[in-house]
């Protein structure tokens, strides 16, 4: 009986306490956002949470084109470019975006003629 009686008790406390915990993860947000992402990028290059440059070979490893690091330090330089073989027919258009706690704050467009191999400047920004 007090098996029964502790094992409920303790997952009570289990309970109570994991209700209670934020998941929500810690430093300021930034989203980089390539919209009109696809199979023609062939690479990605863009600043780490630890303020690393990080390069990429496919949206793939750039969650489709759409990535959110935590920054926990300030100043903090978010840079966000790619670089396009676009084989197809027709001009390929894309906007690349750097959000800082769910606002833009920098962004620009990009095209890429057919059979060009175009690498966007950079967009840089500045977290103070």
């Amino acid at each position: 009986m007090r098996k029964i009686i502790f094992a409920i008790t303790a997952g009570l406390v289990l309970l109570i306490c994991s209700c209670g915990k934020d998941n929500t993860p810690a430093g300021i947000p930034v989203r980089y956002l390539i919209q009109g992402a696809d199979n023609y990028i062939t690479q990605i290059n863009y600043t780490d949470s630890l303020g690393n440059p990080h390069f990429v070979n496919d949206t793939a490893g750039f969650n489709g084109g759409d990535l959110t690091i935590h920054v926990l330090q300030t100043p903090f330089y978010p840079t966000l470019g790619m670089t396009v073989n676009n084989i197809g027919p027709s001009t390929k258009y894309y906007t690349l975006a750097i959000y800082v706690n769910g606002t833009v704050t920098k962004y620009t467009n990009f095209a890429v003629p057919p059979n060009a191999i175009n690498t966007s400047a950079p967009l840089k920004d500045t977290i103070q």
